[in-house]
């Protein structure tokens, strides 16, 4: 069951304002620094937790940039965030195609 954005947002900032905090914002040059897309994916994930849902890793992309070409979708900064929240998925081995294998411990 998704919790609907509109009632979600709304919870969360009564929360902020009840407890005298400031909403965190997205800041820095070009808006990298994501303090407010961290609260909103933090908070979402503690709302699936609540339900029994538990994710290990999450992966968002972002769209960043001027189009690589006009009238194109791509764009020159474009990327792919991963969060590993369970370390338990993080090896300490790491594989490199043609090498040798690698230890980080």
């Amino acid at each position: 069951m998704l919790v609907r954005k509109e009632r979600w947002c709304r919870g969360v900032l009564e929360l902020y304002e009840q407890s005298g905090l400031t909403m965190p914002t997205n800041e820095g040059r070009e808006q990298k620094l994501r303090r407010l897309d961290r609260l909103v994916i933090d908070r979402l994930i503690e709302a699936a937790q609540d339900r029994g849902i538990f994710y290990q890793t999450v992966r968002c992309p972002f769209e960043e940039g001027e189009p690589v070409y006009a009238g194109g979708m791509i764009k020159e900064q474009s990327h792919i965030q991963i969060a590993v929240r369970d370390r338990a998925c993080i090896s300490g081995r790491i594989f490199l195609v043609g090498s040798k294998e690698i230890s980080n411990e």
